[in-house]
């Protein structure tokens, strides 16, 4: 098991690259851009707190989901994703996720709601 640190630098890093190849440009690629997603959430159920572990996911679950929208990928795709968002913003009975902006996240929520509703 990675130490604290360890976790949330990998966590962090590969979130970073979720989000650089999902950025427009020649250089994308949606695929690999979920992939990278998908390994964060790996290394943030590795640390070694509860509260890290769920400050982490909201992070990485709020990249990805905008990540979707940005680039209109569609219900199929994002929908999954705003429901791992909810799930973790309403199921947060010691407020860990206070360092994700909420007014953001609820944001992006209703951003989707909207076009999948």
């Amino acid at each position: 098991m990675l130490t604290s640190v360890g976790d949330i630098e990998s966590a962090d890093l590969d979130r970073f690259r979720g989000s650089l190849h999902g950025a427009e440009g020649s250089a994308q690629n949606l695929d690999s851009a979920r992939e990278y997603y998908k390994s964060a959430l790996r290394h943030a159920s590795k640390h070694s707190s509860e509260a890290g572990k769920q400050q982490l996911r909201a992070k990485i679950t709020f990249s990805w989901l905008f990540t979707e929208l940005n680039n209109r990928t569609g219900c199929e795709r994002s929908t999954p994703v705003a429901d791992s968002l909810s799930e973790l913003l309403v199921n947060d009975p010691d407020g860990y996720n206070r360092g994700v902006n909420n007014a953001s996240a609820h944001s992006l929520l209703e951003a989707q709601a909207e076009r999948c509703g």
